[in-house]
Formats: structure tokens, sequence, C-alpha cells
């Protein structure tokens, strides 16, 4: 009897010290802020203001950490490729859980785990792959795409069917409502939620952080688990990411008016990776500020090209080169490329603008009227910018 509760004893402290050891692994790959790190991207941009760490949340981060790192050691070793990655509490705007990014993650208040719903080592895994994956890489390769567009598309058809856009079935309350909307998503798309049909990024962090919360229930379809265990999950790529470095080389260049040399970091990026959608159109900006607009013209278009169909960018890019277009008398081509837009996110502020635009230039100034209406009223703080040809439209009506 002595002898067999020893051995329990000794199974247990077995799976304590394993599970100590698994927490250890997480930690040195991550530092606790209660401050942006000097030079950073994030205090550069200062989205947010840091929230000092309690002990029993860095305790509770560790634990999940530790949980997620047993699970997908690649996820870990893709996401501190360059080197630690900076914990950051906040009071998140909007009602974000989290944000990822380029050796950064950030905690929100409404992440945390309260009595009768914990979702924490979900949102952990879903950032994770936002900083593994921080330029959208991955999610813009086409072997994903053919996966998660067709099911894409399914759950979207399915949220129409009862009236509500991947957005709003995400933001529902937890209940019995989102259960069955989620559901629904599940048995039509075979996504693990209505979020996950909001765009081929999102969807990327979500079917990961469901297959790694046993909790949720989830399992993918085999074709898109063995992407990701590939890809992702177990295989320890913590080799540097040269491209992404000229990249990030040339965003410093470009916020200090440097153009020219953020052009040149920009090319070695699409040099070192031909699919570099990010760095084709921050080549564009560079290019228009430097007046260079057919030339941005294509990098826009090179951008598209690259761009899944539910590309997070897709709209966007198709306003930005809607815009150069109509500067270079193509309305028509402008037309097509706000049309594309609209039909990919509704009440988009560049879209309507840019159909506004184009409308205008084409004589249609009871459409153009309608549309440059429509983008003051989605971002009342750009009248400034709508207003001017707005009053033409409406002088040219007459």
């Amino acid at each position: 009897m002595k002898r067999a509760f020893l051995a329990v004893c000794m199974v247990l402290l077995l799976v304590c010290a394993a599970r100590t050891q698994e927490r250890n692994a997480a930690s040195q790959l991550f530092e606790f802020r209660d401050a942006f790190r000097a030079g950073s991207e994030e205090a550069g941009k200062r989205e947010y203001t840091p929230v000092p760490w309690s002990a029993s949340e860095r305790d509770l981060i560790r634990t999940r950490l530790g949980v997620v790192s047993a699970q997908a050691p690649g996820l870990f070793d893709r996401a501190a490729g360059d080197g630690p990655i900076s914990l950051y509490r906040a009071d998140l705007a909007g009602g974000s859980q989290a944000k990822g990014g380029y050796r950064r993650l950030t905690v929100g208040r409404t992440a945390l785990p309260v009595p009768g719903y914990d979702w924490l080592t979900r949102i952990l895994a879903h950032e994770l792959v936002h900083v593994a994956d921080p330029y959208d890489r991955l999610s813009a390769e086409p072997e994903w795409n053919a996966m998660i567009e067709p099911r894409i598309t399914k759950a979207r058809e399915a949220l129409a069917k009862i009236k509500l856009s991947p957005v709003m079935a995400a933001a529902l309350p937890i209940g019995p409502r989102r259960t069955e909307v989620e559901a629904l998503v599940r048995t039509a798309s075979g996504l693990p939620s209505a979020y996950a049909a909001y765009n081929s990024e999102e969807a990327l962090a979500e079917v990961v952080s469901f297959m790694l919360d046993k909790v949720a229930g989830y399992t993918p379809p085999p074709d898109m688990a063995a992407f990701l265990t590939k890809r992702l999950l177990s295989s320890a790529s913590a080799a540097k990411d040269p491209a992404g470095a000229a990249y990030r080389e040339g965003l410093r260049r470009a916020a200090e008016g440097k153009h020219v040399e953020a052009i040149t970091s920009f090319s070695e990026a699409v040099r070192l990776d031909a699919r570099f959608l990010l760095a084709f159109m921050q080549r564009a900006h560079s290019r228009q500020e430097l007046g260079a607009k057919t030339a941005a013209t294509d990098d826009f278009s090179q951008a598209i090209a690259l761009a899944p169909r539910y590309s997070r960018m897709r709209p966007y890019l198709l306003s930005s080169r809607g815009l150069l277009r109509v500067e270079a008398d193509d309305a028509a081509g402008a037309l097509a490329d706000c049309t594309e837009a609209r039909a990919l996110r509704v009440n988009y502020y560049n879209a309507l603008f840019l159909c506004g635009r184009a409308k205008l230039a084409m004589s249609d100034f009871a459409g153009a009227i309608t549309d440059l209406t429509a983008a003051a009223r989605v971002l009342p703080s750009y009248k400034a910018q709508v207003e001017p040809w707005l009053q033409k439209a409406r002088a040219s009506q007459h």
C-alpha cells in the first residue's frame, strides 16, 4: 500500500515537473512589460497604454502559454524567431480581447477568465498566430486559400440567410443564440466560428486556436489540419526572416520620410519573397509620395494579384489603386475597383469615396452624391476630404 502511494506521488511530481518545464520554456520566449519597449513599433504607434501586470495575471498567462507551447512548439519558435515577444496588458478599445503583431502580444481585460466562461487559452493561441505571421504571408499562400475560401463563402452564405455578417455574429453575447449560430457555421463550412469567415488571416488564427483549445471541441478538416501542422505548429522554424527584416527597414525609412531608401528596402523584400504582398503595397505608398504614380499603380496591381479574395487588405488595395486610376483619367477602371471593394466589405469608407470620385468623373452626378454622402456618414471625421467633391457633384447636377 505504501509503495503504491509513493508511486502515485512520484507520478504526480513528474507531471508537475513537466508542466513547470513547459511554463519555463514558454517564459523564456516572452518578456512581461509594464511599459513600451524603447524604439518598438508599438511605442511608435501608441495605440493603447500599457497597464502594469499583477503577479496573479503573470502566473495565469505563464500557465496558459505553457499549455499552448506543449501542443504547438513550432508556433512559439516561429513567433519568437527574431527575439523574445513583449507581453503587455492594456484596456483595449473596441471590444478587443487581445492583439498580436511583430514581437508583441497585448492581453486585454476581457480576455481574462470570468465565472462560467474561460477563453484565455484560445485567445492567446489566436494572437500567437498573428505574432508568428505578422505580415500575413502564410495566410496569403495559395495552398491555404484554396482550402479556406470555399469555406468562408459557405459560412457567409449561411449567416446571410439569418441576416448576420461574420462580425455581427461574432459580437453576439455568450448564450444559446450564439451557440446556435456557431453550430450553424460549423455545419455549413467546417470553420470553427463565425469570426473565421471574416477574412483569410483571421480564419488562420481561429482554426489554429480552436484546434489547440481542447475545451472548444473542434477538429478541423484533415487537409487544413495537415497544412497547419506542417507549416506552423510542429516544425521548429526559428530561422531569421531576411525578407521581413528588409520590410521593417523599409517601414522605418518611410516613417522618416526617406522614401528613396524605403523603396530600396521594399524592393529587397520582394526580391527575397516574390509573394510579399505588404512589401508591394508599401513600395506603392513610397512611390506615391515621390510622385511616381504609374509605378505606384503597378505595385498596387502586383499586391492585388497576390491578395486572396478574402484578404483583409484586398478592399484597401483596390481602393488605393482606384484613386490613382481616377487621377490618371481611367474612371472606368476606378469604378471597377470600387465595385469589387464594396462587394468584399460593406460600408467601407475608402470604396465609397472612390466610387463617388469615379462616378463624378463619369458625369454620374446623382450616383456620386449618393456614394460621397454615404462615405461622410460612415466616417464623419473625414468630412473635410469628402466635402469638396460632394459640392462639385451637387454644382454639376444643376
